[in-house]
């Protein structure tokens, strides 16, 4: 069972689920998800009730009630409010069965490896947290300043909800390397990387006529586009573009937030402009070296009392920053040796260049939702030798006897590569049965290009991995619950020549999904080996372990979190009441002194008087 609790009591969800993953496309991804939950979804209710994709939560001029005692709290969707300030957050838990899983990782911003990956092997039961958002803790206010302009601000942190420890994926990411693919747990790349903010935490002005201009760290305007138009809300379990953060960070996960960086926002009628600009780059706790994007949408009254939100977003990624594990050696077939050691973890350095579309269509009850996004990853402006990632791991070029790290800086555009250029897209609708109920259905489609050359430097144009002539075998699954994900993929068979092995492997080895790779003499297929019966599931005394251990490893890091919550607090408290009181003081300064001097002297007249 799943369930979440809103700290701000925004609703209770239960709801259940099965996943059944299974193989993946090698050539173009193509999955079907279908979901259903009982109440609202904390990702999804920032796209459906929040403002559009440039638009921000914190803006929002709605006024939910504040809660009046305990039982309210638990009963009401109230918030926990005051001095404006407002405490809010989600704790998202399960419990669930995958038949080609991983164990649980604490450290890791999913915890689960929903969607198929390398280190998806065998059935198994086990945790499964933030299914549908991440587990999050944070306040937020808006404080009226004058001059139809307010004071904004908001800070977060995700977590996971067993443990109490932060979500910190690049550092699941580091504590896998070195570990054979078929013992590691469920690590995936995130730009949570275990710092006390690392949601969201900035500061900023408010204005219905000149728009909110805010600053630190944010969500990137792709991010908030992937929100507000995922039908599945951007969900870690059922949706891909969710779960995967290519589309969010234009590119690499890791950019879906940036650390330092200055975001406005202005809302012209039923038009919206919006741009970001990310200063500083690694020494900053960015994932990168600069970025910046721009924003254009608008909300179109249709025919009826029907509503198309529409926006386009330019994304430009200077030195992106892509975490996995180089694979082992290969024999003469491309395919890869057991036990697929030393699973380097390296860094993938690329800039990158983004165009999202998105649609949305909202009537009645009925909403449909379609999104493109087409990423080009090139080579690096500057290529790196050393550095620190986000999450505070040094890696260095060819490093592999020091620390077991490297960095790649010509994985794209160079040595006879070109660049890659991948496709997104989606479509979905949901349909709202009921308040408290509902329905969703989306469907998920990836191409990528071949970007393998030959030794001079040259591009082949046929497309990576072709499966016209290869005979393939289509593996499908029926989901057996609400709320089910539902993977049809294809394994290639039949003999293949080691370059053309080799084409595919090359197109694919930065693909966030695996693929079942076949022996191209043989024929046979080639998977991961399966680990022992006690191996391949977390025994309850492993769980145990791993929850305390992230337990001990996140209390200083509350500390970090709860010290600025409180210090905001104060430092909004004090405002809220020198505002109170400014009306006092005001008096005290100006009226005052006039009502002694027309005291004094009686007969004179004020200057109303005089003029009248």
């Amino acid at each position: 069972m799943d369930y979440r609790r809103k700290l701000m009591g925004c609703s209770a969800l239960l709801g259940a689920w099965l996943l059944v993953p299974n193989t993946v496309a090698a050539q173009s991804i193509s999955d079907a998800a279908v979901g259903a939950a009982s109440g609202a979804w904390a990702a999804d209710a920032a796209a459906s009730k929040a403002a559009p994709a440039s638009t921000s939560a914190s803006t929002s001029t709605s006024a939910p009630k504040t809660c009046t005692g305990v039982w309210d709290f638990i009963e009401t969707d109230c918030q926990l409010t005051w001095y404006g300030i407002t405490l809010y957050g989600t704790i998202d838990a399960g419990f669930g069965w995958q038949s080609h899983g991983a164990p649980f990782d604490p450290r890791s911003a999913v915890g689960a490896s929903y969607l198929i990956q390398k280190q998806n092997r065998s059935p198994m039961w086990g945790a499964a947290p933030n299914a549908l958002s991440n587990s999050t803790i944070g306040i937020k206010g808006t404080e009226p300043i004058g001059w139809n302009t307010s004071l904004v601000f908001a800070l977060d942190a995700g977590f996971d909800p067993y443990s109490f420890r932060f979500s910190d994926g690049p550092g699941s990411v580091a504590a896998n390397a070195g570990i054979p693919v078929n013992l590691q747990s469920a690590h995936a790349d995130s730009s949570r990387a275990g710092q006390w903010y690392n949601g969201q935490g900035y500061v900023g002005v408010s204005s219905p006529t000149y728009g909110t201009l805010t600053v630190f760290r944010q969500n990137s305007l792709t991010y908030d586009g992937v929100l507000n138009y995922d039908p599945l809300g951007a969900s870690y379990a059922f949706s891909v573009i969710g779960f995967q953060g290519i589309t969010c960070g234009g590119g690499n996960t890791e950019n879906c937030r940036n650390s330092t960086s200055l975001k406005y926002r202005l809302n012209v009628g039923q038009f919206r402009v919006a741009a970001l600009w990310q200063f500083g780059g690694y020494g900053q706790n960015n994932a990168s070296n600069g970025a910046y994007q721009f924003g254009a949408g608008a909300d179109i009254t249709t025919w009826g009392k029907g509503v198309l939100s529409v926006d386009a977003i330019y994304s430009y990624v200077r030195d992106g920053v892509s975490l996995s594990q180089a694979p082992g050696s290969n024999d003469a077939n491309g395919v890869p040796i057991p036990p697929f050691l030393p699973q380097t973890l390296t860094a993938t350095i690329s800039d990158n260049r983004a165009v999202m579309l998105l649609a949305k269509y909202a009537v009645g009850p009925l909403k449909l939702y379609a999104g493109y996004e087409q990423i080009r990853f090139m080579a690096p402006s500057d290529p790196q030798t050393a550095f620190t990632d986000v999450a505070g791991s040094f890696l260095c070029q060819n490093c592999v006897s020091f620390n077991n790290t490297n960095i790649n800086n010509t994985a794209f555009g160079a040595n006879g590569l070109g660049d890659r250029t991948l496709h997104v897209m989606w479509t979905g609708v949901k349909y709202a049965v009921t308040d408290e109920l509902d329905v969703i259905a989306a469907y998920y489609h990836y191409i990528q290009n071949s970007f393998f050359g030959t030794p001079a430097g040259g591009l082949r144009p046929a497309p990576a991995a072709s499966t016209r002539n290869a005979p393939v075998r289509w593996t499908r699954t029926l989901p057996l619950s609400i709320g089910g994900l539902h993977r049809s993929g294809i394994s290639i068979s039949g003999s293949c020549s080691p370059r053309r092995m080799a084409d595919w492997l090359t197109a694919f080895s930065s693909a966030t999904t695996s693929i079942l790779r076949s022996d191209c003499a043989s024929g046979t297929e080639i998977t991961t080996p399966r680990r022992s019966v006690a191996a391949g599931r977390m025994s309850p005394v492993g769980l145990a372990h791993a929850l305390l251990e992230g337990s001990y490893h996140s209390a200083v890091s509350w500390g970090f979190l709860l010290g600025p919550i409180t210090l905001l607090w104060l430092v909004g408290s004090l405002i809220s009441n020198l505002h109170a009181r400014s009306a006092s003081f005001r008096e005290l300064v100006w009226q005052a002194p006039r009502e002694r001097r027309a005291s004094r002297n009686p007969s004179r007249k004020t200057e109303g008087q005089r003029r009248f």
